[in-house]
């Protein structure tokens, strides 16, 4: 093992716990009512920048003047850390930098445990991963990823991210869906279990493809699985 993995190891097993990812325990929307596209784009964008795993790199584009300073107040570590007179210093002050060389070497704040354990497990696998309720009752899971060429998939170089999500729906039953995305091309393999809810996405697989179309992708990929992440 290298030094680097040797040292994520490290901080992952003095961390403890055994959670992979986010758990949001509130659900993202909040009733039964179907929201807007963009409503709910905002939502899921939301939680990847509010979620403190980025915040070292979101804190070091606020010092060179491209990260607004709300927007870091709404991670996790804003305020916890810092010295009284840093949380008292006014608003142009970074939340949370003060107090760092004080601290150095010190343990993890208790409050921020899963956070930091959540930072090593991306940084160890690659993949930011969420869990909760889309709707209230309706579990989700959701990930994100760089897709790179080490997987051997070079069907198409442009793909540059890939996004997996999974809904549990009553009446319907799991639907999945796996999004590659890069540039103006886009590629979707869905799959749902027998019954109504793969009847109802296969009857949409034209309308998906002609509204991509519409939003400016390049000869969009649509496809449905025969089996759940089996990608032809």
């Amino acid at each position: 093992m290298s030094r680097g993995g040797d040292a994520l190891a490290r901080l992952l097993g003095s961390l403890g716990g055994s959670k992979v990812g986010i758990q949001q325990a509130d659900a993202l929307i909040d009733g039964l009512q179907q929201p807007r596209v963009s409503a709910l784009a905002s939502l899921l964008g939301q939680q990847v920048t509010t979620s403190g795993l980025f915040y070292e790199s979101h804190l070091a584009q606020w010092v060179r003047g491209r990260y607004p300073l709300a927007r870091l107040h709404a991670e996790p570590q804003a305020g916890l850390g810092a010295s009284g007179h840093d949380r008292n210093a006014g608003t142009d002050s970074a939340p949370g930098a003060g107090g760092t060389s004080d601290r150095a070497g010190a343990a993890v704040d208790p409050r921020l445990a899963a956070v930091v354990r959540q930072q090593a497990e991306m940084l160890a696998s690659g993949v930011f991963q969420w869990q909760g309720q889309a709707w209230p009752g309706v579990p989700m899971r959701w990930q994100i990823q760089e897709r790179s060429n080490e997987t051997g998939d070079t069907s198409d170089e442009r793909l540059t991210h890939t996004t997996s999500l999974s809904l549990e729906l009553a009446g319907l039953g799991t639907f999945e869906a796996r999004l590659s995305v890069g540039e103006d091309r886009v590629r979707i393999a869905a799959w749902a279990e027998d019954g109504p809810g793969r009847n109802l996405l296969a009857a949409d697989l034209k309308t998906l493809r002609n509204r991509l179309q519409q939003a400016g992708f390049s000869e969009p990929t649509v496809h449905l699985l025969t089996e759940p992440g089996h990608e032809r």
